[in-house]
């Protein structure tokens, strides 16, 4: 009987210890078995990567570890963006509720309130803000005005916690910061036209200096609403935003026309834009973060630069001892791997369509393929989630085999990407029919799948007999859904 006590007693420790174990659980009412995506801070900070995937279960639950050390972010994706701020040592339940539109989200764990007020930030792209307010009103000062109302207003409730004791230090921060990222990356976006219409060269007709000069104070006060010296800005998913203006914009466009120096555009020069990033920043840990995630970015999208690597021991003789040196070392063998695998030839079942440089239309395009069930890939070398399906394929491809399916990969890049389009071929081991769209073909696709003559990629197309069938098929992904789709054609 002693023994038997006495392991009781040791089960119940045991049982009480793991129940307070920290977690974070986040519950979708009506999401039984659906995906959930979901982004976790890299030490407290705000690193991509391409959202972990996992799958709520029967009661529309999914329960994580909460093993942080550093109090960050956590960003959820389902059917929308929700961030949690979340401290060590602490439990949270975030419930997400489509159906109640009073109150669609609920938290359960520290400092509910604030987190309520965070999960309430929900913005629109910073840049399509800023240029549809420019748009509206094309006069600095008055955007600027209207953008420093937007920014007090959302943290109208953050300082009222911060005065009523009810939010902590650390958060606070991490909302002040999210706040001022996303509006200063507003505002900025507002300049976005005038740089572009700008006329920097004094040789040119239309050149006016004193335009110029108020254009680039305008720039440079945009830029100074950022404090690089906050260390809150590193925790944030906005910083990011920022830095599409900043390196793009400003490093690789506004500031070399200011000097008289060439701009630096396209994919294909990211290495100038690194190097300028590390002339123009010197406050740290903001130049070390912001390398790293200037190189994370460029890896995330798998464009396979040929510089990346060159880039990547830069930085590790900069700071041979980064936190970020682990986080990037894999992409960087990815680059290196790709290059390996270009080399080689194509193989017998990666063939192009014949002559379809001079496809006009996709029904022309389709002749081809009489008589047979076809599933068109549209792609293009610089589509990061277009790349990111061609992982599911090998799941997918033994019925296509079996059932006769044949695929058709239509690539929307330009004609100049040729060799690139032809590695990545190579390198996601595509095998299938291959078209380059001709600018005609594009037009066309464009308008038959299209809406507004844009096309959203990548679009997945099921075609019987030369004719479409579903404009709008399931991706490789889904893949039990897409068996289904094509079984139905057959």
């Amino acid at each position: 009987m002693k023994a038997l006590s006495i392991c009781s007693v040791a089960l119940f420790i045991s049982s009480s210890l793991a129940a307070k174990e920290p977690v974070i659980r986040l519950k979708v009412v009506g999401g039984e078995n659906k995906t959930v995506s979901y982004l976790r801070p890299v030490e407290g900070r705000y690193f991509p990567e391409l959202p972990k995937e996992d799958t709520l279960d029967e009661k529309g639950e999914l329960t994580l570890p909460n093993a942080e050390t550093v109090a960050g972010a956590y960003l959820f994706v389902y059917n929308g963006g929700y961030r949690l701020y979340v401290e060590p040592g602490e439990s949270y339940t975030l419930t997400i509720d489509n159906k109640n539109k009073e109150n669609p989200v609920s938290v359960e764990g520290q400092q509910q309130e604030a987190e309520l007020a965070l999960l309430k930030l929900n913005w629109k792209f910073s840049q399509t803000e800023g240029v549809a307010l420019y748009k509206q009103d094309s006069v600095f000062a008055g955007n600027r005005q209207k953008v420093l109302h937007l920014l007090d207003s959302c943290m109208q409730p953050f300082n009222q916690l911060n005065a009523a004791h009810k939010i902590s230090k650390p958060f606070y921060a991490y909302a002040r910061s999210l706040i001022n990222n996303y509006y200063t990356s507003l505002l900025a976006s507002t300049l976005i036209q005038p740089i572009r219409s700008a006329v920097y060269n004094k040789d040119s007709a239309g050149y006016n200096g004193a335009a110029l000069h108020r254009l680039d104070g305008e720039v440079q006060e945009a830029m100074k609403m950022i404090n690089l010296a906050d260390p809150a800005t590193l925790m944030t998913d906005t910083y990011q935003e920022f830095l599409y203006f900043y390196q793009y914009v400003y490093l690789g466009y506004h500031l070399p026309l200011m000097k008289g120096e060439p701009v630096v555009r396209g994919t294909d020069n990211g290495d100038k834009v690194f190097i300028r990033l590390e002339i123009d920043l010197t406050k740290e840990p903001v130049r070390e973060y912001t390398l790293a995630l200037y190189l994370k970015t460029q890896l995330i999208e798998n464009r396979f630069q040929l510089y990346i690597p060159d880039l990547y021991r830069e930085f590790v003789g900069q700071y041979p001892h980064s936190r970020y040196i682990n986080l990037l070392a894999a992409g960087v063998d990815k680059v290196k791997n790709y290059y390996t695998q270009s080399k080689k030839e194509l193989t017998s079942d990666q063939r192009f369509v014949s002559n379809y440089e001079s496809i006009a239309t996709i029904e022309e395009l389709l002749s081809h393929f009489k008589d047979k069930v076809i599933y068109i890939d549209m792609w293009a070398t610089w589509c990061g989630p277009c790349k990111e399906q061609f992982g599911f394929k090998k799941d997918i491809e033994p019925f296509f085999k079996s059932k006769g399916v044949e695929v058709l990969y239509i690539s929307l890049d330009r004609g100049n990407d040729k060799e690139k389009w032809v590695n990545m071929i190579k390198y996601y081991n595509l095998d299938g029919y291959h078209v380059m769209a001709s600018e005609k073909l594009a037009g066309d696709i464009y308008k038959t799948f299209g809406k507004h003559n844009t096309l959203m990629i990548p679009r997945y197309v099921i075609c019987k007999d030369g004719k479409v069938i579903l404009k709008d098929a399931k991706r490789p992904q889904d893949k039990t859904a897409l068996i289904k789709q094509i079984e139905s054609v057959l």
